[in-house]
């Protein structure tokens, strides 16, 4: 699951939606941040989910091997 941040949406996505995922068993939830150009990985372990992140690479934990170059992600215009 991945979620673009904006100032409107941080308390749902970083709080309620957050609660909701684990409670469903969402392995992996990306927090993408455009402003701060970074994502934050949310994976899921023992029922609890573990922050990480990441600002140049990214790795995919669900797809082993899968790594998203973060600099072609956030390009300049």
């Amino acid at each position: 699951m991945i979620k673009i941040l904006s100032p409107s949406s941080l308390r749902m996505d970083r709080v309620i939606k957050l609660e909701k995922y684990r409670q469903a068993g969402v392995h992996e939830y990306w927090i993408v941040d455009p402003e701060a150009r970074s994502v934050e990985a949310c994976v899921l372990d023992g029922g609890r989910y573990y922050l990480t992140g990441y600002i140049d690479e990214a790795p995919v934990n669900v797809l082993p091997g899968c790594v998203i170059d973060l600099k072609k992600v956030f390009t300049e215009d």
